[in-house]
């Protein structure tokens, strides 16, 4: 009875023939996220040398269920290897598709040796498992428009305890500021819906933009994140106008004006505009609206307009104007129809004949001396 009671006060000792069971130890807490497994280990040292001594087993309890339940269990035990020494033992209840009905027991590690008289038993002082959602990222209002005040949400469902955190990164850039205070709500299935709004004007720029979201709590086996990716609306930006005066040439910028184009010949302007959504591209000569006899193929934010033969009557201030829900805006070409000036040609002409004569009379007189 004295080597028992020795053995006990110092768990690093054993005394040969003596069975010995150290103390069982298991984490009070674990989390997991719903719909994953997750593994509850207790430990505890023995001096057998047989692992059929010592027997283990899970209980569950809940406040609410007076009754006990065993769980399987898988228990390995590794010796130190030492005469007499003790061996390490790991006893591991695996859970698959954790649900929030999990976290409503308290699973404890039992360790028996129940082949001395009497048995030798320890239990560990339970676990409980903390079982967290994915965070859901949603737009405050529906929409995002560029220039105007909105907001994005964070929110997330779970068993939390306090020390909860948000952090906010747009453009890769974490944000610190206009982030709102937590706003924690008790379900009736007592999980806490914890949530973080962050204040944003989005710019055009902004549209196609991922914004994440990322949770941390200190029970967590690592930070939850989650995503969104910013559709912002805005209206048309910085319409464009070019040009060509072959069908199968490449188009040209706007660089000057006018742009002079012979009578007679081929000409196509397209106009294109950023804008989400698409807009809408009405064509206007001198300010005369003149879609129907000249739009001849839209597409979404562009639309072309094809002058097969050019008249001076042609000629003049052609607008695109684009517009949706969100604004407006236009560009504009000069087009003046008229035949290239032929006094410089006329003018290389001459000079191109004056110097041929005074070559062929410089020759001649060469000849008549040389002669």
């Amino acid at each position: 009875m004295l080597a028992q009671l020795i053995a006990l006060l110092l768990p690093g000792t054993s005394i040969v023939g003596v069975p010995h069971l150290g103390k069982v130890t298991q984490p009070p807490l674990v989390s997991v996220l719903r719909g994953k497994s997750v593994t509850i280990n207790c430990t505890f040292i023995y001096n057998g040398t047989n692992s059929e001594w010592v027997y283990t087993a899970w209980y569950k309890t809940s406040p609410l269920a007076p009754y006990v339940q065993n769980e399987e269990n898988t228990l390995i035990c590794i010796p130190d290897g030492t005469p007499g020494g003790f061996s390490h033992c790991i006893a591991s209840l695996k859970i698959e598709r954790a649900s929030f009905d999990h976290s409503e027991y308290n699973y404890t590690c039992l360790a028996q040796i129940p082949t001395v008289s009497p048995p030798l038993e320890r239990r560990g002082q339970g676990t409980w498992i903390q079982i967290y959602e994915p965070p859901e990222v949603s737009i405050v209002d529906g929409a995002l428009v560029a220039g105007r005040k909105s907001s994005l949400t964070c929110s997330a469902k779970g068993l939390y305890s306090e020390n909860i955190s948000f952090i906010w990164a747009c453009h890769g850039i974490n944000i610190s500021t206009n982030v709102t205070t937590l706003i924690t709500k008790r379900t009736g299935d007592g999980t806490s819906v914890v949530t973080n709004r962050l204040e944003i004007v989005p710019k055009v720029r902004d549209h196609g933009t991922v914004c994440r979201c990322q949770i941390n709590h200190v029970t967590f086996r690592q930070p939850v994140i989650n995503e969104v990716i910013l559709h912002v609306l805005y209206g048309p930006q910085d319409p464009k106008i070019i040009y060509r005066l072959n069908n199968t040439d490449s188009y040209h910028p706007v660089t000057s004006s006018p742009i002079i184009v012979p009578p007679d010949s081929f000409l196509e302007l397209r106009c294109s505009v950023d804008s989400n959504p698409a807009s809408s591209l009405i064509w206007m000569k001198d300010r005369e609206n003149h879609t129907e006899m000249l739009q001849i193929a839209a597409e979404l934010n562009s639309s072309i307009v094809k002058i097969k033969h050019l008249q001076s009557e042609d000629g003049g201030v052609y607008w695109c104007t684009a517009n949706n829900s969100y604004g407006w805006g236009n560009a504009s070409v000069w087009i003046k129809a008229e035949q290239e000036d032929s006094t410089l040609i006329w003018i290389f002409v001459i000079r191109f004949i004056a110097v041929a004569a005074f070559i062929f009379i410089l020759t001649t007189l060469s000849c008549l001396v040389n002669c």
